[in-house]
C-alpha cells in the first residue's frame, strides 16, 4: 500500500510557526525599497487581499500572493521590472522563514506526539471517513507499506521533526525508519532556492508577456520545475500516480497549485484510490454536526472542483479540455450519465475532517 502525505503551511502554522501569509506580508511591508514597482506591488497586493476579503469565504492563503503578481503584470512594462519585484519578494520571504525555522524547538513529548499522529492519523478520523484497511505504520510493515511526504512549503521542519523522532526511537518504535529512509519531496524547492509563481501562462495579466518564452520559463512553476528539478518532479508525479491513499493536511490546492491538484483528480479517477482532507471551518467546531455535515459536502464538492474531477471525466468522454473546459466534440446521454457515475464514485473516495488536532503540538 503505498501512502502519500501532502503537507502545505497549515502544518507548519500548526506546530507553532507564525508562517500565514498575512504575518509574512505585515512583516514585508515594513521592508524599505527605493524601487518603485517593489513599493507598487507592495500596495497592489493590499488592494487585492481587501477584496478577497470582501468575498464569501474571506481566506487568504499563499496562494493570493502569486495570483497577485499575476495581476500586476498587467501594470509593467518589462520582464526585468517583473524580475526586480520577484527577487525583492523571494529574497525578504528566504530571510524570513529562515528566521521562523530557527525558532522551532521541539520536546520529547512534543515529538512524540508528532509520530503517533504521523502513524496514526485515522485516530482522528470521524464515523463519516471510512478508509478501508488502514495500515499500521511501525516496524511490521516495512516490507507492505510504502510512505512519503510531499511538501508545498519551502521549511525543512518535516525533516526536522523526523530527526527528533530518531533520536528517539526506542521510545517511537522501529517504524521510524520507513519513514527516514525517503527523502521529503518538495513541490517548490526548499528556502534556498524558492520558487515562487503561477500555475500557467494564462495567469499573466500582460498579454505581451505571456507570449514572452523566457518570461514564462521564468514565472510559471510547472516549467520551472520540468527545467531545473526534472528528476525530483518525476518522483513526486510517478508517487502521486501510484498512491493508494493520500492524506492532505493544510494545504489549499488553490489555483497556482491546480498542476498538482489535477494529477490528484486524475489518480482518483483512474484508480479506487482514497483521500482525506483534513480542513478548518468557521466555526471551530469538533463536533460533526447536521450544520458542519453540509458543510463536509460542500468543502467536498469545493475540494473536487479543484481536483478537476468532472472536466477530466468530461475529457475522457467528449475530448474537453482539462484546462479550460472547453469541449472539442458533443456529448450525449450516455455519456452524462458514464461521468455522473464516474463523478459519484470519485466522490466517495473522498472524506472531509474538519478542526482536527492531528499534528498540533504547539500546545503541549
Amino acid at each position: 500500500m503505498k501512502i502519500t502525505y501532502i503537507l502545505g503551511n497549515g502544518f507548519d502554522i500548526q506546530i507553532g510557526l507564525a508562517t500565514k501569509y498575512k504575518e509574512f506580508y505585515r512583516y514585508y511591508t515594513k521592508q524599505p525599497s527605493d524601487n518603485h514597482h517593489v513599493e507598487q506591488i507592495k500596495s497592489n497586493i493590499s488592494s487585492y487581499q481587501n477584496d478577497k476579503k470582501k468575498e464569501s469565504d474571506g481566506n487568504i492563503n499563499w496562494g493570493d500572493l502569486e495570483i497577485a503578481l499575476g495581476e500586476y503584470t498587467a501594470v509593467i512594462e518589462s520582464a526585468t521590472d517583473f524580475e526586480v519585484i520577484l527577487d525583492d519578494i523571494t529574497n525578504h520571504l528566504k530571510d524570513y522563514l529562515e528566521s521562523e525555522i530557527s525558532k522551532l524547538s521541539v520536546s520529547p513529548k512534543q515529538l512524540k506526539k508528532f509520530w503517533s499522529d504521523f502513524t496514526a492519523p485515522n485516530k482522528y478520523f470521524s464515523n463519516a471517513t471510512t478508509i478501508n484497511n488502514f495500515p499500521t505504520i511501525d516496524k511490521t510493515s516495512i516490507e507492505t507499506i510504502d510512505v512519503k511526504v510531499v511538501s508545498f512549503n519551502y521549511t525543512n521542519t518535516v525533516e526536522e521533526l523526523m530527526k527528533g523522532t530518531m533520536k528517539h526511537m526506542d521510545d517511537f518504535g522501529e517504524g521510524v525508519n520507513i519513514i527516514n529512509n525517503h527523502p521529503i519531496l518538495h513541490i517548490h524547492s526548499t528556502v534556498d532556492d524558492i520558487i515562487l509563481g503561477l500555475n500557467d501562462k494564462y495567469q499573466i495579466k500582460n498579454k505581451a508577456l505571456q507570449e514572452d518564452d523566457d518570461f514564462v520559463n521564468s514565472i510559471v512553476k510547472p516549467v520551472i520545475n520540468n527545467e531545473i528539478r526534472n528528476k525530483e518532479i518525476d518522483e513526486i508525479i510517478h508517487q502521486i500516480q501510484q498512491t493508494n491513499l493520500f492524506v492532505i493536511f493544510g494545504a489549499s490546492l488553490g489555483p497556482t497549485d491546480s498542476y498538482w491538484a489535477q494529477y490528484i483528480g486524475r489518480r482518483l479517477i483512474q484508480s479506487d484510490a482514497q483521500l482525506v482532507y483534513f480542513t478548518v471551518d468557521k466555526e471551530g467546531s469538533s463536533k460533526l454536526s447536521r450544520k458542519k455535515c453540509k458543510a463536509n459536502k460542500r468543502q467536498k464538492r469545493e475540494l473536487m472542483e479543484k481536483l478537476s474531477v468532472r472536466n477530466h471525466l468530461h475529457y475522457n468522454y467528449a475530448k474537453v479540455n482539462p484546462i479550460t473546459g472547453d469541449e472539442t466534440e458533443d456529448i450525449g446521454p450516455q455519456e452524462l450519465f458514464m461521468i455522473q457515475q464516474d463523478f459519484e464514485k470519485v466522490e466517495k473516495q473522498i472524506f472531509i475532517e474538519c478542526n482536527s488536532d492531528l499534528f498540533r503540538i504547539k500546545d503541549i
